[in-house]
């Protein structure tokens, strides 16, 4: 791996460790369609980017997505298109 994808493994596995640490209170992870963050139709990806506002991680969250904006699906809010063209 590259220096670039470790730091990227290494900040997706720190998400996902406070993911489980507040799984109860996370949309995507609670959601009986969790599939829906990671569809490819646009207006699947809105309702669950809409379905992200009240959780307790989408800041740390949307900053992941922003932060490698390659990623597929919904993260803080954001559908792939916005963050990628943020």
């Amino acid at each position: 791996m590259s220096p670039a994808e470790d730091r990227r493994e290494a900040e997706r596995l720190q998400l996902l460790d406070r993911l489980a640490r507040r799984a109860r209170e996370i949309p995507c992870v609670i959601s009986p369609a969790p599939e829906a963050w990671t569809a490819e139709e646009i207006p699947t990806q809105r309702v669950a980017a809409a379905a992200c506002s009240p959780c307790p991680l989408k800041v740390a969250c949307r900053a992941y997505g922003l932060a490698w904006p390659d990623e597929a699906g919904v993260y803080g809010g954001l559908t792939e298109r916005e963050r990628k063209s943020r």
